[in-house]
């Protein structure tokens, strides 16, 4: 089973409803804000404002299911396509199928690698990814992430859509993701910029939950997708079934040709 987290505002999702009409491995939750006027939330996730986009959702999730986390999880936007998604989402969703192979630990769904970290500064911040989330969620950062950097640069997937696993969430207690929110609703946003303390996390997501390297290479939806719906050893099997089959015809073949002489 897979169950997947949405952060909803105003996008249609029928394509997911849809979706899990059709996937008997799949079940969903839907964070919606409690003050949207077309409000379709599940009713186990949902925040007050939309204060850090989709992050004060994936957060209220894992706070309050922590202790009953399913064991596969994906956290997504609420659109089927965008402009950082390769694929679209109801294809990649698809062809997760979890009843023979257990979700990677953590991998992106969006397959849009951002730029090295030494890029300008106008072009991609990035480049300080473990300074923002020491400027933004200083107590968070101080308890349970400065060790986890090498340098100050990061580089993964951009834009918050990844699936992981129950065991991997359960790296950090429940207290760390409760102090990570409570800060994000102080975190306070950029002239110009109101996505600032959301766009934070989405840089640092793959180390806070993921624990991977700063700069993770050659990062996509493809690779991660390819490796969820690749069933453990089906290659094999499919070569054993078609040997058999084979054998099988053989026996008949001789043996209809013995019945004959």
């Amino acid at each position: 089973m897979v169950h997947i987290v949405t952060a909803h505002w105003n996008e249609d999702l029928q394509w997911l409803y849809n979706l899990k009409d059709e996937l008997d491995y799949m079940t969903i939750s839907v964070c919606d804000k409690l003050s949207n006027p077309n409000y379709a939330g599940s009713g186990d996730c949902d925040v007050d404002t939309n204060h850090g986009h989709e992050a004060s959702a994936y957060l209220k999730f894992i706070i309050n299911h922590y202790d009953t986390l399913p064991n596969n999880i994906c956290f997504i936007h609420g659109h089927n396509r965008a402009w950082h998604q390769k694929n679209p989402m109801r294809e990649l969703l698809s062809k997760i199928n979890t009843n023979s192979k257990r979700l990677p630990d953590f991998c992106s769904l969006n397959g849009f690698l951002t730029p090295e970290p030494d890029a300008p500064h106008q072009v991609q911040e990035w480049g300080r990814g473990r300074d923002r989330m020491k400027e933004s969620f200083p107590k968070f950062y101080n308890k349970y992430m400065k060790h986890k950097y090498t340098g100050n640069g990061l580089r993964y997937d951009c834009c918050a859509q990844f699936c992981t696993t129950k065991d991997k969430i359960h790296k950090l207690p429940k207290e760390a993701y409760e102090l990570l929110a409570q800060e994000l609703l102080q975190c306070k946003d950029g002239i110009g910029m109101t996505e600032r303390c959301a766009a934070t996390l989405e840089m640092n997501w793959h180390k806070i939950i993921g624990d991977m390297p700063d700069r993770v290479q050659d990062v996509s939806s493809t690779l991660c997708i390819n490796a969820i719906m690749t069933k453990k050893g089906s290659s094999y099997k499919n070569y054993i079934y078609i040997t058999i089959g084979f054998l099988l015809m053989l026996y008949i073949t001789i043996n209809l040709l013995r019945k004959r002489r």
